[in-house]
């Protein structure tokens, strides 16, 4: 015991404040991480989608993705194309850097990109089961996006939460835009807890988002889930991969 309270009095003496702060650490260890609650708060009444329209397109505009990653979203989903931009080099994006069209098309068509089909070749099961149905990608470079509507960034910040441990929340958002009229189809938030950025106590150091804290969210497709906002037209089936276009909280639509 006394060479206990001898190492804390040494330690005390080198460096009191952050001795303090370690201890207070230390007592919370097995309490919900702080900023748990704030977080929980705006979860709850910003962290979902809210839809101002329901609306329907053979494709749409990815100003987030890089082509070579959107591409994968003509397999899982029922769009006919993708227009997206190929900002840096990267394995399965065309060539060169740009703006981009990616259509489906039949292999007949002769109009196959060499370059995304040597890509899917190499790729999972859907990729493999795309081709052998006769399908393949054509790839068109173009001047600007034609798609009605388009998927965009949208704010991102940082929330102090102004407590002596330094946690933070960041926040971000996401949106669906009708370009012709300017409105939105839907906008989305998420947000994300660092709970003690300045320590690295195991208990405190993974980080926090809605669906930890929200856990009946995690049904709710975000917008990254594109084909639940603009819903594909290509088909008469609905897309395996959206699977909630019903009522969504804070939905304007019903």
């Amino acid at each position: 015991m006394a060479k206990t309270f001898s190492y804390l009095s040494s330690a005390t003496r080198l460096n009191p404040n952050a001795l303090g702060l370690a201890l207070l650490a230390a007592l919370l260890v097995g309490c919900d991480a702080p900023g748990t609650a704030r977080l929980k708060e705006l979860c709850e009444t910003e962290g979902f989608p809210k839809v101002y329209q329901q609306v329907s397109a053979a494709g749409y505009y990815d100003d987030i993705n890089e082509c070579g990653y959107a591409v994968r979203f003509l397999v899982d989903w029922e769009y006919g194309y993708v227009e997206c931009r190929q900002t840096r080099e990267m394995s399965g994006g065309p060539n060169p850097l740009g703006l981009y069209r990616i259509s489906k098309v039949r292999q007949v068509s002769g109009l196959c990109d060499q370059n995304l089909w040597k890509t899917m070749a190499n790729q999972p099961v859907r990729y493999k089961e795309f081709m052998e149905s006769g399908m393949c990608f054509s790839v068109q470079l173009i001047e600007a996006p034609g798609a009605r509507y388009g998927l965009f960034n949208g704010e991102s910040y940082v929330i102090d939460l102004g407590n002596l441990i330094g946690s933070t929340i960041a926040a971000h958002s996401m949106y669906i835009l009708d370009r012709e009229s300017g409105e939105l189809v839907a906008k989305d938030k998420s947000f994300l807890l660092y709970p003690t950025p300045g320590f690295t106590i195991s208990s405190f150091q993974r980080m926090l988002h809605c669906n930890t804290v929200v856990p009946e969210n995690r049904d709710i497709p975000s917008l990254i889930n594109v084909d639940t906002y603009i819903k594909p037209t290509m088909t008469n089936r609905e897309s395996s991969h959206g699977n909630n276009r019903g009522d969504l909280p804070g939905s304007a639509v019903r």
